[in-house]
């Protein structure tokens, strides 16, 4: 990202507007815990229908075993993907290439071949659209409060 090309006059105004309301990803997307909205940058009903179906078929049908025994991680990933979380500087938080692979190849390769012949395959990102590296996402803290360390 070295070029500053503004859209709509100032790049920041139609990033990361839109407060997720959903359930399906509800527990993956507050990237900034101590922020009481989850702010993301894309929503899209049908999207939201389609993921929680998706889980469901991942927890019921899915053949491969490591995928089901990953699932909170690949939710956690697939809700990043299709909802593109905020952080507190209006930064979008995207999966990184690595975890893209690791999950297309190694945890889920069999259910996500399957699901490319489905109305689903629009939630599969194209791994090679990621960086190689997350990125790094800034929360602003309350200097006030006393936070343990997250378990996690």
């Amino acid at each position: 990202g070295e070029d500053n090309i503004d859209d709509e006059g100032s790049g920041k105004d139609s990033t990361c507007k839109i407060v997720y309301l959903g359930e399906a990803c509800s527990k993956y997307l507050n990237i900034c815990p101590k922020s009481n909205e989850i702010i993301i940058n894309s929503y899209d009903e049908s999207l939201e229908t389609n993921i929680a179906f998706l889980f469901t078929i991942f927890a019921s049908l899915s053949v491969d075993q490591s995928c089901q025994d990953s699932q909170p991680l690949v939710e956690e990933f697939l809700c990043r993907v299709a909802f593109q979380p905020c952080d507190d500087k209006s930064v979008v938080h995207s999966p990184n290439q690595t975890t893209c692979k690791y999950i297309r190849d190694e945890l889920c390769p069999q259910d996500w071949i399957q699901l490319q012949n489905t109305q689903f395959a629009n939630l599969l990102p194209d791994c090679d659209l990621f960086t190689e590296k997350s990125v790094s996402f800034t929360c602003e803290t309350d200097p006030n409060s006393q936070s343990s360390p997250s378990p996690l």
